[in-house]
């Protein structure tokens, strides 16, 4: 394996991956009426999901840590990229970047009346650029075309900005997911 191999395996299977886990496991802590650990790991799986894309970007993750908008902010930072994050999904990093590393209750927290909807939405506009983009495709007469360009004109394709829990991302754990008949699809 070349580095590049390296750095996207490591991008997918311990971030994307456990990203996707973090989010399967806030969808089921809300639904069992547990506000801390539904915001906790619905940070993780954001700042995962936003470390994914630097790593896939050739790009730092290091000193994030939790903050959601400092992740959220160098990602938008990857000139060649353009990140369509809708406002709303912004809202919601601020409102759960505070509360989630609130592991401790050191202070109250709360659960907005709509947060479920506002994860999945999140997760789902965020994760569409999980994956490594770039490179080269080499065409059957020898060509080479820039990957990048095909891949984000699927990325914003009206269909997956109206619909980005329909994109679906190669070697996904949440696409094997919710293909399988286990408790996770559910």
């Amino acid at each position: 394996m070349d580095d590049r191999s390296l750095v996207n395996n490591f991008a997918r299977t311990s971030f994307r991956d456990v990203a996707d886990q973090d989010y399967i496991a806030a969808r089921v802590n809300y639904r069992a009426h547990l506000p801390e650990p539904f915001l906790w790991c619905s940070l993780q799986a954001i700042e995962k999901y936003l470390k994914a894309i630097l790593l896939f970007n050739d790009c730092s993750a290091r000193r994030i840590g939790h903050d959601l908008e400092k992740g959220l902010l160098r990602v938008l930072g990857i000139s060649d990229i353009h990140f369509d994050i809708p406002s709303d999904v912004r809202s919601f990093l601020r409102y759960v970047s505070p509360l989630g590393s609130n592991r401790y209750l050191e202070y109250s927290s709360y659960l907005r009346r709509y947060c479920l909807f506002e994860l999945d939405k999140s997760v789902w506009h965020i994760r569409r650029y999980c994956f490594y983009m770039r490179g080269e495709i080499r065409r059957r007469d020898g060509s080479r075309i820039q990957r990048l360009p095909l891949e984000l004109s699927k990325v914003h394709d009206e269909y997956y900005v109206e619909n980005p829990h329909k994109y679906e991302l190669f070697q996904g754990y949440l696409e094997k997911a919710l293909k399988g008949n286990t408790e996770a699809a559910r």
